[in-house]
């Protein structure tokens, strides 16, 4: 019997999905074939490529490290136009925040910080 794990997007989902593949893995259930949609593809792609114990343990520090406008990088107010109703077509916020080290130790810059002189 063939055994897929299917991951479905959804930021706040994705970071579930973790443990529970956590849990699934754990229990022995090892997939032929991963697949996923938006965040449950970034998922279904970094469990593919390392689906240890290790990998999974990385994959939830990226998780639990993620903020808010690391995944949706725009502000709700935003996308309310001044009558009420909703902008499509906002774009999205450059959120200035100082230099951090990554899980990996690797310095993640802020997003347009190389744009700048």
């Amino acid at each position: 019997m063939t055994v897929a794990f299917v991951l479905q997007g959804g930021a706040g989902l994705a970071a579930v999905q973790v443990g529970m593949l956590q849990a699934l893995t754990d229990a022995g259930i090892r997939p032929d074939l991963v697949v996923g949609s938006s965040a449950g593809a970034l998922n279904a792609v970094a469990f593919a490529q390392d689906p240890t114990a290790d990998g999974l343990d990385h994959l939830q520090r990226l998780w639990t490290g993620a903020r808010r406008s690391d995944v949706f990088p725009v502000r709700l107010g935003s996308l309310v136009t001044a009558d009420g109703g909703l902008d499509l077509h906002a774009r999205p916020v450059q959120v200035p925040r100082p230099h951090r080290p990554g899980v990996d130790g690797t310095v993640i810059e802020p997003r347009g910080a190389a744009l700048q002189p």
